[in-house]
């Protein structure tokens, strides 16, 4: 059995263009889970209305109690009530593809194996593939594509598709992990939908509730200072639509500046490198260093 967890947030004024996402994204998990699992919806906070709504649902409703603080609260309500290990983590404006669930976990036990530490896997996100007349299309969504353009596309990069199913997640893959040219890419960075472990988060902590902004970035950040790891597979594919809500919701006034906090917590030096891409390469090479150190020393010793 493997929890899945489906973030999920709305006012009154919008709901009509996200919850028919999170409809979707939980049918595909229905449609496209192969292995025993149970999905919940994990909701930061919406209005009572939406609320009401979605207790009428067939999927058990998590209540994040804490004041609404954009991504930090919801993810952290979704690792603590976890009671399978791995588990997923996705957001409402995802659905998966066929295949999707047991290629994640397979990769995921691989990767903890070959590493021989807590790990984090990430999917590959593809354009959120809609009909002409999805609702997205009218509210001025971007990252979409027709059905007919997704193919296209899934023809160019080699990507599995069928007419009728749409995109489909590749194998496992259980070969040599590199940061660059592999199947699995030893080359992650935020922590935004994922498969992880409790120990990953014993280790790494929990999501920081004093940023409001950036949280993503800032736990894949302190979990790659930690020596954890975080991977990407490049053959499970999960599309994903962020303009449905990206500009929706409060203003988050009752938050600290996340630019602010960082600069709190680390420097405008490591500001910079965030911004810039530079942190996540540096963060990444001290990791081989310190594991190719390891190694030798281990090769000296027999």
């Amino acid at each position: 059995m493997i929890d899945i967890f489906v973030t999920f947030y709305s006012q009154n004024w919008f709901a009509h263009i996200v919850l028919p996402l999170l409809r979707d994204c939980l049918n595909s998990i229905e449609q496209f889970s192969e292995i025993p699992h149970q999905a919940y919806i994990v909701d930061n906070g919406s209005d009572k209305e939406v609320q009401e709504e979605l207790e009428t649902w067939q999927w058990p409703l998590i209540k994040v109690k804490e004041p609404f603080k954009n991504y930090s609260t919801v993810m952290n309500a979704a690792i603590r009530a976890a009671k399978t290990d791995p588990f997923v983590c996705l957001h409402g404006d995802m659905k998966v593809t066929e295949n999707w669930l047991k290629t994640l976990v397979e990769e995921h036990a691989y990767c903890g194996e070959y590493f021989e530490t807590p790990c984090c896997l990430t999917p590959h996100f593809l354009h959120y593939e809609a009909p002409e007349n999805h609702i997205l299309w009218r509210e001025g969504g971007t990252n979409l594509m027709t059905s007919e353009e997704m193919h296209n596309l899934c023809i160019r990069y080699q990507i599995p598709y069928r007419v009728g199913t749409g995109v489909i997640s590749r194998p496992p893959y259980k070969g040599i992990i590199e940061r660059s040219g592999t199947a699995i890419t030893d080359d992650g960075s935020h922590l935004m939908s994922f498969i992880g472990n409790h120990a990953f988060f014993e280790k790494a902590g929990m999501y920081d509730v004093d940023f409001t902004g950036r949280e993503d970035n800032e736990m894949g950040m302190r979990a790659l200072m930690k020596g954890l790891k975080i991977l990407q597979t490049h053959n499970v594919f999960i599309h994903h639509a962020p303009s449905a809500s990206i500009g929706r919701g409060p203003l988050l006034s009752s938050g600290r500046n996340p630019y602010k906090v960082f600069l709190e917590k680390y420097s405008k030096t490591e500001w910079d490198k965030l911004e810039n891409g530079e942190l996540w390469i540096e963060l990444h090479e001290k990791q081989y260093k310190a594991e190719k150190e390891k190694k030798t020393d281990l090769v000296m010793k027999i």
